[in-house]
């Protein structure tokens, strides 16, 4: 897992793919899973006729210090579920 590698562009070749960052890094591996979010260069590269469809939900996260979680700051995951939302801490 490589994170804040800002994707410039992707090449497939026989059995591996090659990936460059904006900064020039280039990396090659057996795969590349891109999570790189809803405008994905990873996406652009190996399905540029697909365009991002809005599937009907949001999501929203933040990040706050233990100190000010209260009774959040477990050491467990919550999930809080209801027909329409739902919410995870940890």
């Amino acid at each position: 897992i490589r994170m804040g590698f800002a994707v410039a562009s992707v090449e497939q070749r026989h059995a591996d793919v090659s990936v460059t960052s904006a900064a020039e890094e280039r990396l090659i591996g057996a795969l590349l899973v891109g999570a790189d979010g809803l405008w994905s260069v990873v996406r652009q590269s190996i399905m540029p006729q697909a365009e991002p469809v809005f599937a009907g939900a949001t999501a929203t996260r933040t990040v706050i210090s233990a100190a000010e979680a209260g009774p959040l700051a477990s050491q467990s995951v919550g999930l809080w579920l209801s027909p329409t939302a739902h919410v995870v801490h940890y």
